[in-house]
Formats: structure tokens, C-alpha cells, sequence
């Protein structure tokens, strides 16, 4: 599908991100993060959830994810002083401010597959002792423990 917003054009099937027609070149991890802030227009996306969705619930440091924000402003025409775009709501996360409008792309023309929501995600925590412990996390909603024998 593409996304109109601003003078640009994010096309999720393409994986390209367009400003007044002419081609923007980002990283994955900005393209990711414009999408989610696209697919999520006018409303707040928290830090916790760029986590999620753009690293994969991977730790992130503050200076690395600041550079990706700074680089999603840059490649949407957009600063973080006018914000015009992109809007930082202190201490809580980041909103798409720009009016956004999509047009769906002919199914042909799809052929980027997609990973299920209902995927499962290992993640890795440290012990008291200093042992790596795996978990897995599944699904949306509240989080539910459990434990098998020990």
C-alpha cells in the first residue's frame, strides 16, 4: 500500500520511501520506524513500542535510537526543531503529525512476503548468577508467565 503524507510517499509493498518524487535511500531500521509511525498516524507510539516492533524487543541504546529518529526526520524533509512531521511527545514516545492518505497497490505488485502476527520471539534476560535465561513472547495483550518443572 502507499502512504501519502507531507511531499512524500512510503510504499510498504516496495519497500521505497519517495519526497517530492524523488527517491529517499534509508535504513531498514528508519524505514521501519516511518512505517509503524505511518500505519499509526496521529496517535502516540511509545518507546517501548518502537522496541517492539522495529528491533524485535532487542535492547537498544538511547544514542542509537535517537540517530534513527534523527535519520526518520532527515529523510522525510522534517527537523526536530520544526517537528512538522514528526512530533516527539517528551518522556512518552513520537506521533506522525502529517495528514496521511493511502491507495492500496494492485495485488500483482505484492510479492513482499509477511511474517504472521501471532509469530513467536525468543528473547534473553540475565540471572542473579550472571546465566542467560530464554523466554518466549507470543500474541498481544497482557503478559501471562509460565513455568514449567524446574
Amino acid at each position: 500500500m502507499e502512504h501519502h503524507f507531507a511531499d512524500c510517499t512510503l510504499d510498504d509493498a516496495r519497500l521505497t520511501l519517495t519526497r517530492g518524487g524523488s527517491p529517499v535511500a534509508v535504513e531498514p531500521k528508519v524505514f521501519d520506524l516511518i512505517l509503524l509511525l505511518v500505519r499509526n498516524a496521529g496517535d502516540l507510539v511509545t518507546r517501548d513500542r518502537m522496541v517492539e516492533e522495529v528491533w524485535g524487543g532487542r535492547i537498544v541504546s538511547e544514542s542509537a535510537m535517537s540517530a534513527c529518529i534523527a535519520s526518520a526526520r532527515k529523510a522525510v524533509g522534517d527537523t526536530g526543531k520544526e517537528q512538522a512531521v514528526i512530533r516527539t511527545i517528551a518522556r512518552r514516545g513520537l506521533m506522525l503529525v502529517a495528514e496521511v492518505s493511502g491507495e492500496a497497490v494492485a495485488p500483482a505488485a505484492v510479492a513482499a512476503p509477511t511474517i504472521p502476527a501471532e509469530a513467536q520471539r525468543i528473547r534473553y534476560c540475565n540471572s542473579e548468577d550472571g546465566s542467560a535465561v530464554a523466554y518466549a513472547v507470543s500474541g498481544e495483550g497482557p503478559p501471562v508467565l509460565r513455568f514449567g518443572p524446574l
